[in-house]
């Protein structure tokens, strides 16, 4: 079966050569400050276990590494100006969901819109040439995002890499005053004729919001309303208030949403879902993503984890259940690329990918599923449909010594909402 799921994964790689798609990617960038923890040298052996939020000294970021790498859990916590307390030994790379996937997707030869409200010259350079941005010059226009700066702020993020039982990484996010994950006025006023231009959206940065949550929710959730083109929400972990708002507000407001297993796990708090254990099991998560679908209207939730992958959709979503298997398994193979090289994978370096020193994880969660769809076959097909959903499953890709984690869901999610159109 795992040979099965190998050459999938390699036939998946066909997709570089289809179509361009025309895709609009906001809200959030930022620029990321990237350590390992053993570059660092940070001792973590006399300091207490203990999520600190927000981190605001060196002792803090140590409980919170210690509680990071001890649990083997992603966390994402607050620390406004903490980069400054940190060694200028940090790699700088594009950070937050819109920057990473803006320079991902352009990397294939699609055309990509990017938005952020408050652009610097300093992020504006860490874009892709090839993105284009929305600004208001007596008309919508569309230029180069080096062309389209507003502001001399920028977020920066610092970001430590770990391994243990598990690899992960703990950001520590910077603030940007005055950030609202929405289109700046006059290109909210101008929307349709970008509409003419785009196929398909992927917004995020919902978790950075700054100031008055409800009165920015509430823009945000009007502009949603006024938009046609399908949109992918890529949700990221905040705060359990701030969490519960986004549900209520904003989530039935799109078409489709990607998280990890964290991200799951927190959204299922306001769902009627119940989690048991640590872990998310793949069947929790079917029922996860069919009560997404059935509560907050959505089209597609996609839950990409260390062992499975899982993309459920209404039975009337306009694409087929064997097209989502492909392009779930493409967004994979160009995150384990990143993961292999280090940096965001292009075109050209995914018509080099091979499978050397990655393996296909074992099917037990696959094999869950089939139990409870009862189809015997799903295990080996990743492929069941009824008169309600599409479901399509896959073993995740591993790669044991990964050279970058940071951005992989970001690619997953976006690459394969990205290549259900090639």
């Amino acid at each position: 079966m795992k040979e099965k799921w190998r050459m999938r994964y390699q036939e998946s790689t066909e997709l570089i050569g289809k179509s361009r798609v025309n895709m609009l990617t906001g809200f959030n960038a930022n620029i990321d400050l990237l350590y390992s923890l053993e570059d660092l040298k940070i001792d973590l052996e006399e300091v207490d276990k203990e999520l600190v939020n927000p981190v605001e000294s060196i002792s803090d970021l140590k409980s919170t590494l210690k509680y990071c790498v001890e649990n083997g859990e992603n966390e994402e916590v607050n620390g406004e100006g903490f980069h400054e307390l940190m060694p200028n030994i940090g790699e700088k790379r594009i950070g937050g969901q819109a920057g990473i996937m803006a320079n991902f997707l352009s990397g294939f030869d699609n055309y990509v819109v990017f938005h952020t409200p408050l652009l610097s010259d300093e992020l504006a350079n860490m874009i892709s040439s090839e993105v284009v941005s929305p600004v208001m010059e007596g008309k919508l226009l569309l230029k180069r995002v080096q062309e389209s700066s507003n502001t001399d702020r920028t977020k920066k993020n610092t970001i430590i890499e770990f391994n243990g039982e598990k690899t992960g990484r703990l950001i520590v996010s910077d603030k940007l005053r005055g950030f609202g994950p929405y289109f700046r006025s006059g290109v909210e006023d101008n929307f349709e004729a970008l509409e003419d231009e785009i196929d398909r959206m992927i917004l995020s940065g919902y978790q950075n919001i700054d100031g008055n949550l409800e009165t920015k929710l509430e823009k945000a959730e009007k502009q949603l309303d006024n938009i046609e083109t399908d949109k992918h929400l890529e949700y990221v972990a905040m705060e359990d208030q701030k969490s519960e708002k986004v549900f209520k507000t904003v989530l039935n407001k799109f078409e489709s949403i990607g998280m990890d297993e964290t991200e799951a796990k927190q959204i299922a708090k306001f769902s009627e879902v119940e989690i048991e254990g640590d872990s998310l099991n793949s069947v929790e998560a079917l029922k996860l993503s069919k009560e997404l679908i059935k509560e907050k209207d959505l089209s597609r939730v996609h839950i990409h984890t260390y062992r499975y992958q899982l993309c459920v959709s209404s039975i009337d979503y306009d694409i087929g259940a064997e097209k989502i298997r492909k392009s779930v398994l493409f967004g994979e193979a160009c995150a384990t690329q990143m993961a292999d090289q280090g940096s965001i994978p292009s075109r050209k370096d995914m018509e080099q990918f091979d499978l050397e020193d990655k393996h296909v994880h074992k099917g037990e969660p696959l094999e869950k599923l089939s139990h409870e769809l009862g189809e015997k076959d799903f295990a080996s097909e990743g492929v069941y449909e009824n008169n309600e959903f599409k479901i399509v499953a896959a073993p995740t890709l591993i790669h044991e010594d990964p050279e970058r984690l940071v951005g992989m869901g970001d690619v997953i999610s976006s690459g394969a909402f990205t290549a259900e159109l090639k």
